[in-house]
C-alpha cells in the first residue's frame, strides 16, 4: 500500500544523477482500454538531451519504451526507491538497498532482470531491448539502480509489481512472460 519506488529518471552526469530536471513537452494519454493503458511523454532534459518515453500499463506490470534523442552515456530508467529491500541479478550479484551502501559491488554487472524485494512489496525489472551493464549506487538517495545505456539510443524494459516475496525466484519467472 505504501509506495516503495520514489521516482524512474533518466540519470546521468550532463542531465542529473539524482532528479530529473527539465521541460515536459508533451503527456498524452494514447488508449485506455480494459486491458491496456498507454501514455506518452517527451521532455527536454539538459546538455541538449531529449527523450520520449512511452509507457504501456497492464494488471500485473508495465512497460516503459525510452528514446533518446541521441545515443550518449546514461541509465534511461534509473530506479530510487522509498522503502528497504533486497536486490538479485538473475547473475546471482545481491546487495541490500538501504541507502548505507555504494557500488557494492552491482556497478558493471551484466543481467537480464533484476530484483528488488521485501516481505511486502517486491517488483522486477526485464530488460526487452537495448542496454548494457547495470548501475547501482546506494549512497544518500536509496537504490539508483537500472541499465546503463551503451550508446544505444532505445531500450525497453518491463517493471512487474509484486505483493511482497522472500527471494527473487518470481523475477525468474517474469522474465519468461
Amino acid at each position: 500500500a505504501e509506495p516503495f519506488i520514489s521516482k524512474l529518471i533518466v540519470s546521468s552526469r550532463e542531465t542529473g544523477w539524482t532528479d530529473e530536471p527539465g521541460t515536459v513537452e508533451e503527456f498524452r494519454l494514447l488508449e485506455d482500454g480494459p486491458v491496456r493503458t498507454a501514455v506518452l511523454v517527451k521532455k527536454k532534459l539538459g546538455a541538449g538531451v531529449a527523450y520520449e518515453k512511452r509507457y504501456e500499463f497492464y494488471p500485473r506490470y508495465f512497460e516503459v519504451e525510452i528514446a533518446l534523442n541521441r545515443p550518449f552515456g546514461c541509465v534511461p530508467s534509473r530506479a530510487y526507491y522509498a522503502r528497504t529491500g533486497e536486490f538479485a541479478t538473475d547473475g546471482g550479484v545481491r546487495a541490500k538497498v538501504d541507502g548505507a551502501g555504494d557500488g557494492e559491488g552491482v556497478i558493471g554487472a551484466n543481467a537480464r532482470w533484476y530484483a528488488v524485494y521485501a516481505p511486502s512489496w517486491a517488483h522486477s525489472c526485464t530488460l526487452l531491448g537495448g542496454a548494457g551493464s547495470l548501475t547501482y549506487w546506494d549512497a544518500g538517495e536509496w537504490g539508483g539502480i537500472g541499465f546503463n545505456a551503451r550508446g544505444d539510443a532505445k531500450i525497453r524494459l518491463r517493471y512487474a509489481i509484486r505483493p511482497g516475496a522472500a527471494d527473487a525466484g518470481f523475477a525468474r519467472d517474469d522474465a519468461r512472460e
